[in-house]
């Protein structure tokens, strides 16, 4: 590994393996673009760290809101949870949360919530802040709410509800919340600085996320299509599309500190790339899910289009990851899966190549420009990766 100090005038700090010099000068191109705020790449092989570096206001300790990435550790959870014989996929989630049969949603399976199907991705009622910060409200209410669709006919992006209602099954079975699971099941055992609910003594190395301002309220036409898309990100008043500042939305410690499966993890780069690298290769002594469990969690279960129509590229999903969606999701190989995150961020893994990798922003860009960055990086990385094996 060698120091890193500066390329096209971008001060870039940290460490890499000098054979992915190209990498590194594909984040300093991406750091040239960002106006402000900082970022930081980490990208872990064969369970070995090979590049992590960070820039801007970053430094080697920040701590990033990951936004929908959270989702992608929730997933990993669950599947070790399957690996350790305490959660089965197929089993109704009635069995493991009785009241949740409630409106006919007595069939609705694991794989279901984690595929999207379930029929929740909104809340019907509208809810505060408060409500959200509390957890129980909402649980209750997807629990007792009748579904929007017919659970298992069809898919569309369980934004936020998502880690509601996986979290409530992690926490049925394991008797933990969703927060002190991952904690003991995932980062702990993986010395890594990630958490969904963030302890008060790391809210200091949070970072302050900006934006390019392209996120806006719609005010869709109750019961329309972008309504219930745009009610999935926000619980109806908990959350405004675009809201910015100090203290405000996902800058807020109350938000930092929530158990909020759906978007609220919160991790270093290096650390996020590491979790990864171990759901594919043994990592510090550490493997989460099987050869075995990744091929059946990475089979795709939903694609095309959605129940509310969400414009294409239409991306490609297994038992709650995105996996390759050719033209749409390419990681390094078919055999790529993880999870981006809202407004740049992103974690994934690539079995056939050993790797583990994450990025983080505090700049969040929107619109198609939003996994621009990322994406230069990682195909930056797979030509570098072809080119080492000639």
């Amino acid at each position: 590994m060698i120091a890193y100090a500066q390329t096209m005038n971008i001060e870039i700090q940290g460490t890499f393996e000098s054979n992915l010099q190209p990498v590194i000068d594909a984040y300093s191109a991406s750091c040239a673009e960002q106006p402000q705020g900082g970022s930081a790449l980490a990208i872990y092989q064969h369970g070995k760290p090979v590049v992590n570096v960070w820039s801007g206001t970053f430094d080697e300790s920040s701590l990033n809101v990951m936004f929908s990435v959270t989702k992608g550790l929730c997933s990993i959870l669950a599947h070790h949870l399957v690996e350790i014989g305490q959660l089965e996929l197929e089993r109704k989630v009635s069995y493991y949360w009785p009241k949740f049969a409630a409106e006919g949603k007595g069939e609705v399976t694991v794989a279901w919530l984690l595929e999207h199907q379930a029929g929740l991705s909104a809340t019907r009622a509208d809810f505060k802040l408060e409500d959200v910060l509390a957890g129980d409200p909402i649980d209750d209410a997807l629990a007792a709410q009748e579904p929007l669709w017919q659970p298992g006919t069809g898919h569309q992006y369980h934004a936020m509800t998502f880690g509601n209602l996986v979290g409530k099954v992690v926490s049925s079975v394991t008797s933990m919340s969703l927060g002190q699971a991952f904690q003991k099941l995932i980062a702990d055992p993986l010395k890594a600085d990630a958490w969904i609910g963030l302890p008060a003594s790391q809210e200091h190395r949070v970072t302050t996320l900006t934006s390019d301002g392209g996120r806006q309220p719609q005010h869709a036409p109750e019961g329309s299509y972008l309504y219930w898309i745009e009610k999935a990100m926000s619980f109806g008043k908990a959350f405004i599309p675009g809201e910015e500042g100090p203290d405000v939305g996902f800058n807020n410690p109350q938000v930092h500190a929530a158990e909020l499966g759906g978007a609220g993890g919160i991790a270093t780069a290096a650390s996020l790339a590491k979790i990864w690298s171990a759901t594919v290769y043994e990592t510090d002594g550490v493997r989460l899910m099987s050869d075995r469990t990744v091929a059946a969690a990475t089979a795709k279960k939903v694609g095309g289009e959605s129940v509310f129509k969400e414009p294409a590229p239409y991306i490609n999903r297994g038992d709650g990851f995105a996996i390759y969606t050719p033209g749409g999701l390419e990681y390094l190989s078919p055999t790529g899966f993880g999870h981006d995150g809202l407004g740049g961020q992103t974690g994934w893994a690539d079995p056939t190549n050993g790797i583990g990798f994450a990025y983080l922003t505090d700049y969040l860009l929107s619109g198609p420009d939003e996994r621009r960055r990322h994406e230069a990086i990682g195909a930056a990385l797979k030509r570098t990766l072809a080119e080492l094996k000639l």
